[in-house]
């Protein structure tokens, strides 16, 4: 059955560009370009009064995403960086998510040294991440209910 199904598929599949109706080159250039294809193509060129118009257009684009590249960078390099030095010297650290919590952690303790924690009654209801020796006092906490 499942022969029978791959095969009428593909032929299927073949049969479909074969039956489409296809544009000639001219009716094809006509409607991409505009043009005919026996006349030359002519290059449009800005006045002087319109380049005087779109000069410096482009800068508040350049300048929005230079201040957009340098706020990503905050965010996911040097801000993670801090709190994981912070971490790794016992100090407290509050994440959105746990996976902002766990990477931060991995940072400053090792992975293998990271475990996740919670109320000791609730196992299933975890809510940071701390190191696995008891000797280092950090914990990288996550979620709404710790801020």
């Amino acid at each position: 059955m499942k022969k029978q199904i791959t095969s009428a598929v593909m032929m299927l599949s073949m049969i479909a560009p074969a039956m489409a109706n296809g544009l000639d080159n001219q009716t094809f250039e006509n409607q991409v370009f505009h043009t005919q294809a026996d006349a030359p193509m002519q290059l449009a060129e800005l006045s002087q009064k319109e380049m005087k118009e779109t000069e410096g257009a482009a800068a508040p684009l350049v300048a929005i995403g230079i201040l957009h590249a340098g706020r990503f960078l905050a965010q996911r390099w040097v801000t993670q960086r801090v709190a994981a030095q912070a971490l790794s010297r016992g100090a407290n650290v509050y994440a959105r998510t746990s996976q902002q919590a766990r990477a931060v952690a991995n940072q400053a303790w090792e992975r293998q040294n990271v475990i996740r924690h919670g109320q000791k009654e609730i196992h299933s209801n975890y809510s940071h991440f701390q190191n696995s020796s008891q000797k280092i006092r950090g914990h990288a906490f996550y979620g709404n209910k710790h801020r």
